[in-house]
């Protein structure tokens, strides 16, 4: 087992090890798009109540990129 497998989780009664859940990759995708959404609407939001909301928006997905990249990276180490 290389080191980024994840270790797989084990039965008590059997000591069957069962795989990880197969929507770990779907549950990250979110979480990055989620996060990209949520900043550039933010950031277009506050553009908008100082007039630059394109810029800020804009501004907003890009940093909503970056900091979902890091949310999937903190939550999903071993996917």
């Amino acid at each position: 087992m290389s080191p980024r497998d994840p270790q797989p989780t084990t039965h008590r009664e059997t000591g069957a090890a069962t795989p990880a859940p197969l929507n770990r990759g779907v549950v990250a995708g979110s979480l990055l798009v989620t996060t990209i959404v949520l900043c550039g609407g933010l950031g277009f939001g506050i553009g908008a109540l100082i007039g630059v909301p394109v810029v800020l928006g804009l501004l907003g997905l890009f940093a909503g990129l970056v900091a979902g990249f890091v949310l999937v990276h903190a939550r999903f180490r071993d996917l």
